[in-house]
């Protein structure tokens, strides 16, 4: 079997400038952004895109929680009011209706009225056995009027 062995060593040639590819300089400078992403590899590209997916995402979200801030700040805050006096009832409140000057509590035991400017009680109705579950009031001038409903053992 027969070897060829180079007595020689071989020589490659010093790059010159005269061996540049011109046309490649040239057309760096004018092709489109997105097909230069579309040189990296395969992995690259897959990862590149999903980087930019999540991206988009986020800024997604964070939009719409910049949008829903400002539609806040943009409505409306009800005034907030504070108790001013305090007054004491018999039994466990049921439920309450104003009216006019007056403040109409249900209770377990019978119905309490209040003035509204001092939260006094005005006057009580007991009943042992009766237990006011629901209370509807209208003011008619100089009188007001009350409609009560009673539970079913009342």
């Amino acid at each position: 079997m027969a070897v060829y062995i180079r007595k020689d060593p071989l020589e490659i040639p010093p790059p010159s400038e005269k061996d540049w590819l011109k046309e490649d300089e040239e057309d760096f400078f004018l092709q489109d952004p997105d097909r230069k992403r579309d040189a990296l590899p395969q992995p690259f590209r897959m990862v590149n895109k999903l980087v930019t997916l999540v991206f988009e995402n986020a800024m997604e979200i964070i939009e719409r929680r910049e949008m829903f801030r400002e539609v806040q700040k943009l409505k409306v805050q009800p005034t907030k009011c504070f108790p001013t006096a305090e007054f004491q009832v018999t039994g466990r409140a049921n439920c309450l209706a104003v009216s006019g000057k007056y403040i109409f509590v249900g209770l377990s035991v019978g119905l309490a009225a209040f003035k509204v400017s001092d939260c006094k009680e005005v006057c009580a109705w007991d009943a042992v056995e009766t237990e006011i579950c629901a209370i509807h009031a209208s003011d008619l001038g100089n009188e007001s009027h009350i409609l009560l409903a009673v539970d079913e053992m009342g």
